[in-house]
C-alpha cells in the first residue's frame, strides 16, 4: 500500500525544515539542498525536487524565512538562496574555524541570521551585508543546535556539549548568556521552541534508555527542567511541536528509528498520564518535519487501507517528514478519528529509496 519513490540525495540526510504547509527543504552530505513538495508528491506519484549547489562540504543545517533559505555547512561557509530559483545570493566564506553545526533566523524581523560552530562560538551577521554583528563566545561552548524565540526578537536559545542550554540577549555582547538552563546527562542536541515563546522542547544523546529523553522546560522558571519524557533507547535527534486547535503534540524521534508523538506532553507527565504513540520507521533517523493538513479531504484514495479504516473520518492530524542517515524519506500521518475519542495513531504513507549501502556506519 505505499508508494515508493526515488532518493533525492546521494548521501544521509542531515536535516530537514518546513518551507510552507506543503514543502519541505532537506540537506545532505552530499554537499547538496533540495526542496520538494508534499502535495505534488502526494497526487504525482512522482518527486521533482529543486536542487540547490554550491556547497564543497556536507550541508549540516538550514534555516529560511519566507523568502531566502540559509545554509552552513563542514566547509565552513553561510550561504543564503532565493527558495523559488535556487540561486546563492550570497556566501559568507570562512563564517567559523570549525565546522558550523546549527543556524537560526527570527521570523520577526528576519534581520539576523545566527550560526554556531564546534569554535565554542554563536555568531549573528547582518542579512544584507553580511558582516557580524555580534558574536558570543563561552569556553567548552560546542554549538549542537540553535532556535530564535517566536515571540521575543531578541532571544536565542543555544544547545551546548558542556550539558546545558545558553539562553542570548542578542542586545548584549557580554559572552555572559541572560539564562543557563542545566540538569543533562548527555549534552542536548536537537530542540524545539512551542508558538507561545514559554515552552522549550529539547532532545538528548543517549544509548541504552539512558539520557535519551526529551526535556520540556518553562522559561519562565529556569531552575529546573519541567517534565522528562522518556521513550527511545538512543540519541533523540529530532523534536518538534505542533498545535492543532487545543491539542498540543511534540513529536520527536530517534537514531534507534522510534518515532513518538506526544498528546498534550507537560499535562500529561503533572497528572501521570503518559499519552504516547509510537512508531518505528526500521532506520537511524535524523530529522523530522510536520506538516498541517485536513486528512478528510487530503488523503488520496490509495491510502484509505486497512491502515485507515473507511468507517472513520480521519479529520484531525498532521503529516510527519522523516528523514534517515540512510538517504531515505518516510512520509506518515499522525491522525484522530472525529467520533468523541481521542485516539491518536500512525500511518504510514510513503517513501524514498534508501541510497547509502546498508553497510554504512552511524553518524
Amino acid at each position: 500500500d505505499s508508494i515508493t519513490v526515488p532518493a533525492i540525495h546521494e548521501g544521509s540526510i542531515l536535516s530537514a525544515i518546513k518551507l510552507d504547509n506543503s514543502s519541505v527543504a532537506t540537506c545532505s552530505d552530499d554537499t547538496n539542498i533540495a526542496i520538494l513538495n508534499v502535495d505534488s508528491l502526494l497526487s504525482s506519484r512522482t518527486i521533482k525536487p529543486l536542487y540547490f549547489t554550491g556547497h564543497k562540504k556536507a550541508v549540516n543545517r538550514l534555516a529560511s524565512t519566507s523568502q531566502s533559505l540559509w545554509s552552513v555547512s563542514r566547509d565552513l561557509s553561510l550561504r543564503q538562496w532565493d527558495i523559488a530559483t535556487g540561486e546563492n545570493l550570497q556566501t559568507i566564506e570562512d563564517a567559523h574555524s570549525l565546522n558550523v553545526a546549527a543556524v537560526a533566523i527570527n521570523s520577526t524581523t528576519n534581520s539576523i541570521i545566527f550560526s554556531g560552530s564546534r569554535d565554542y562560538s554563536v555568531k549573528g551577521w547582518d542579512v544584507i551585508t553580511g558582516k557580524c554583528k555580534v558574536e558570543f563566545k563561552s569556553p567548552r561552548n560546542i554549538v549542537t543546535a540553535m532556535e530564535c524565540s517566536p515571540t521575543d526578537e531578541f532571544v536565542l536559545f543555544q544547545a551546548s556539549e558542556d550539558l546545558c542550554i545558553r539562553v542570548w540577549d542578542v542586545r548584549n555582547s557580554s559572552n555572559q548568556p541572560a539564562q543557563q538552563l542545566s540538569g543533562y546527562i548527555y549534552f542536548p542536541i536537537c530542540m524545539d521552541m512551542h508558538n507561545d515563546g514559554m515552552m522549550l522542547a529539547t532532545g538528548c544523546k543517549g544509548f541504552d534508555m539512558v539520557g535519551c529523553d526529551v526535556k520540556i522546560w518553562d522559561i519562565r522558571q529556569p531552575s529546573k527542567f519541567l517534565c522528562e519524557l522518556k521513550g527511545h533507547g538512543q540519541d533523540v535527534t529530532a523534536c518538534r511541536y505542533f498545535q492543532l486547535e487545543n491539542t498540543t503534540i511534540l513529536i520527536s524521534a530517534s537514531k534507534d528509528g522510534s518515532v513518538i508523538a506526544w498528546i498534550n506532553p507537560s499535562a500529561a507527565v503533572k497528572e501521570n498520564n503518559n499519552n504516547k504513540v509510537v512508531y518505528n520507521v526500521g532506520r537511524c533517523v535524523t530529522s523530522i518535519v510536520i506538516l498541517p493538513m485536513d486528512l478528510s479531504s487530503s488523503l488520496p484514495p490509495s491510502t484509505t487501507t486497512s491502515n485507515l479504516s473507511p468507517k472513520k473520518h480521519y479529520g484531525r492530524g498532521c503529516r510527519v517528514v522523516v528523514t534517515s542517515n540512510d538517504g531515505s524519506i518516510q512520509f506518515l500521518t499522525l491522525s484522530t478519528p472525529l467520533d468523541g475519542f481521542d485516539v491518536w495513531q500512525f500511518n504510514h504513507i510513503f517513501a524514498t529509496s534508501e541510497y547509502l549501502s546498508s553497510s554504512m556506519t552511524d553518524n
